[in-house]
């Protein structure tokens, strides 16, 4: 949590950045968004014996301000606040503020020429179970194509830093990914996106079903999230993850959108977990 305050101040500086300059090109969105999520395996057990499966909802509001800086690019400033409240496992309730920013370049302006997109966000996380209380940073670059009328799709890279109370919570990755989105009408659109994800995961595991897993542990610590006898190790790992999803649109401004996750994650030395994780969530923009 060392940064914390380094963060503030560049979350603080970002805000006073995006003050508006010049009405007429500035665009100031107002988001609400409320997620019912379910997980197969929140403790990411290597044993389907061992997994925890709970239900969560999530409620966040977010503003963001978008800026044409001239007929190719957009900048584009964002923060989000969201509360995650879980259905049994109360200890892993928590609240996360969002800070970014994102700029968006087209260098030609045709309909079919790519965008370039580089981002950068940073998020202050604050758990009911203190060792999960992080700061993580997200750094991105991605291009994004119409196809057509109804087929885009976009594909980048992100790297992801969180530092945490607990060592065994501090993480570091690298993610490609690939999208397609299908217009199927005006209203629905049907979507996919495949993730490849070099790096650490943080698992937790009563002290007695976890000893296949201790030599290969880069961190461990006490996790009193699931109950007594639990610890978190973070362990480096391979992911792949493969989403479905399905939007709709109600109104003008509000949809409506159904999306399953399929997440394998590879440790090496035949550990690997698995987990399904589906939301169901409402969207709103003013």
């Amino acid at each position: 949590m060392k940064k914390t305050k380094n963060l503030y101040y560049l979350c603080l500086s970002l805000m006073i950045t995006s003050s508006p300059l010049i009405a007429d090109e500035e665009k100031i969105d107002f988001d609400l968004e409320v997620i019912v999520q379910t997980d197969d395996n929140l403790n990411l057990a290597a044993n389907d014996t061992y997994a925890i499966d709970d239900n969560s909802a999530i409620a966040s509001a977010g503003l963001s301000l978008s800026e044409n800086l001239n007929r190719h690019s957009i900048i584009n400033y964002f923060s989000k606040f969201e509360y995650q409240q879980f259905n049994e496992y109360e200890n892993l309730n928590n609240a996360t503020a969002t800070f970014g920013v994102k700029f968006r370049h087209k260098a030609k302006l045709g309909f079919t020429d790519p965008t370039l997109i580089l981002s950068f966000d940073g998020k202050l996380i604050d758990s009911k179970t203190d060792i999960r209380d992080s700061t993580q940073y997200n750094f991105g670059i991605a291009f994004s194509r119409r196809h057509t009328t109804t087929l885009s799709s976009r594909f980048g890279l992100n790297t992801n830093i969180r530092e945490s109370k607990s060592r065994s919570f501090d993480t570091k990755d690298i993610r490609f990914f690939a999208n397609a989105d299908l217009a199927l009408s005006n209203a629905s659109t049907l979507y996919s996106t495949y993730s490849f994800i070099d790096g650490d995961s943080v698992a937790s595991l009563q002290q007695n079903n976890a000893l296949g897993v201790i030599s290969l542990a880069e961190e461990i610590d006490i996790d009193l999230a699931y109950g007594n006898n639990y610890f978190s190790y973070r362990i480096p790992t391979t992911t792949n993850v493969l989403t479905l999803g399905f939007n709709h649109s109600i109104a003008r401004k509000q949809s409506l959108d159904l999306s399953i996750l399929a997440v394998h994650s590879d440790a090496g030395s035949n550990i690997d977990y698995q987990r399904i994780i589906a939301n169901l969530s409402y969207m709103a923009r003013f």
